[in-house]
């Protein structure tokens, strides 16, 4: 029974399709935004991918690392039916979480729920990266 059951889980995992993506950085192209939802400046951005390309079966819908320059800003904004996540890679600057503001440096994670507002802005000298990850149980593609 034993050898029937890793024959099975065997069959099972070399019929089914990768679960993993990798993406590597220096072959992502560079993006620039301009005055993100009414932020100052610019955003750099390298895309693993975007939300209208996401399949409407995916809850990731978005990914992507991103570059906030000295006095740059993502404008305050509302996310209705997605969910945004932010890990701070280097850098420090303010982020915006509905009417409240906090101080964030490498190594934090902010996530800006369904119905609420975020915003960032570097606040230091030095250029503040982060990766973003954006997701929704529905289909974003519109």
């Amino acid at each position: 029974m034993k050898r029937f059951a890793l024959v099975l889980c065997l069959a099972l995992c070399a019929a089914s399709p990768a679960a993993a993506e990798i993406y590597h950085m220096s072959a992502l192209p560079l993006t620039v935004r301009e005055n993100v939802a009414g932020g100052k400046g610019n955003l750099l951005v390298k895309y693993a991918f975007v939300r209208k390309d996401a399949p409407a079966e995916n809850s990731i819908k978005e990914m992507g690392y991103m570059v906030l320059l000295p006095g740059d800003s993502i404008g305050v904004h509302q996310h209705d039916g997605t969910e945004d996540c932010y890990l701070i890679a280097s850098g420090r600057g303010v982020f915006t979480d509905d009417d409240k503001t906090y101080d964030v440096s490498a190594g934090d994670m902010t996530v800006c729920r369904s119905g609420h507002k975020h915003g960032l802005a570097n606040t230091g000298d030095v250029p503040l990266t982060f990766f973003a990850v954006l997701g929704s149980k529905g289909d974003t593609r519109k």
